[in-house]
């Protein structure tokens, strides 16, 4: 959360190292191929549950947002500050990987191909087509597939705004997110379900905001109402907890029943994770570093940068000579945290002084009126 210089909130550096840390697992769950081709399989046995990352970073998002919002007015003025501001958060760094993707991938020769064509604008607005493919909703082979993730947290924000309104903003948030889950469905003549496969509409994006994917960012939100309050707790009872919550994390996930995304899945293993760290937030504040650090800063532009690699890159790095394996593997690594790096340093820190700047006018016009 460095990059919101302006946040009025308390930044959380256990939830920073959680989301850098999960922003490599996604990373290395996307090139566990190379792994895989070159030792059999390696790839999958160290990598496969990485990308469960998206799971945490579902729940780091209910967490952050609630924190953000709490400052936000209770009107239309307030709504339309929570969404400018979620929307340069994002939109500016998706749209320049996309456009990215978009050259590396075969440019306009992708309008050559529908299939490739109704992919390309699903990328652009951010929607979902494929109805039977959740929880994504978009084609797992089309391009930039990293952003179905970002198809929920859009609804999440969305559904964030409204909640605004109210003066009980964690209950309406839970109010409108239930509906969605357990009352809309039988508007398509479907019923809820707990699969992260969702409901079975013909329409998509009913599909995407009746899926309990959404529960995570509810136990996000969950967790910001009562993160205040665990500071209270003995430090030798939070330690012990972290030590729990990390055990707990390597036992679960080796189990089937908590191996797939989630919320009854692998969201629950992660959820008492993410509790376990913000319960220790005094000790990840006192032994913080900055190597850690970065990969906080970065990670948003690391989970769009990353898969460029798969795509864009390795064609030419195989006419380097260098074979699948380890070294393939570390170059992948090195340049997909480099470009994040600089897309950090270039665009999202430019974005939030841009943002922080536009709040100081605003606030000073507010003192002035």
């Amino acid at each position: 959360m460095k990059f919101e210089a302006s946040s009025p909130f308390k930044k959380y550096e256990s939830v920073h190292m959680l989301r850098g840390l999960s922003a490599v697992a996604v990373m290395f769950f996307h090139f566990r191929w190379i792994l895989n081709d070159g030792y059999g399989e390696l790839g999958d046995t160290l990598f496969i549950k990485g990308g469960l990352g998206v799971d945490l970073f579902f729940i780091i998002s209910g967490f952050v947002i609630t924190l953000a919002s709490r400052n936000n007015s209770e009107n239309i003025r307030g709504v339309i500050d929570f969404i400018k501001n979620r929307a340069l958060r994002i939109l500016p760094a998706y749209y320049f990987w996309l456009l990215v993707f978009f050259v590396f991938s075969g440019a306009l020769s992708t309008f050559h191909y529908p299939e490739k064509t109704q992919n390309l604008i699903s990328a652009l607005t951010l929607t979902t087509y494929l109805p039977n493919q959740g929880p994504g909703y978009i084609s797992t082979d089309g391009i930039y597939i990293v952003r179905w993730t970002l198809n929920y947290e859009i609804f999440f924000y969305i559904a964030m705004a409204l909640s605004l309104f109210f003066k009980r903003r964690v209950l309406a948030i839970f109010s409108i997110i239930l509906l969605t889950t357990l009352i809309v469905p039988y508007v398509f003549n479907s019923s809820p379900t707990l699969s992260s496969a969702g409901v079975n509409s013909m329409f998509s994006y009913v599909n995407l905001i009746t899926n309990p994917m959404a529960y995570l960012f509810l136990s996000g939100v969950f967790m910001a109402k009562i993160a205040g309050y665990l500071n209270q707790i003995n430090v030798c009872i939070k330690r012990f907890v972290l030590f729990i919550s990390v055990a707990q994390v390597f036992l679960l996930m080796r189990m089937p029943e908590f191996s797939s995304n989630g919320m009854f899945s692998s969201g629950i293993p992660l959820l008492i994770l993410f509790f376990g760290f913000v319960l220790n937030e005094d000790f990840f504040t006192k032994y913080k570093t900055k190597f850690i650090g970065f990969f906080g800063d970065i990670s948003f532009s690391l989970y769009l940068a990353h898969t460029i690699m798969n795509v864009g890159f390795n064609k030419r790095i195989d006419a380097l000579g260098v074979g699948d394996g380890w070294v393939k593997f570390a170059i992948f690594t090195f340049i997909s945290i480099a470009l994040a790096a600089l897309s950090f340093k270039f665009l999202e820190s430019k974005v939030a002084i841009y943002v922080s700047n536009t709040k100081k006018q605003s606030n000073l016009k507010l003192e002035i009126d």
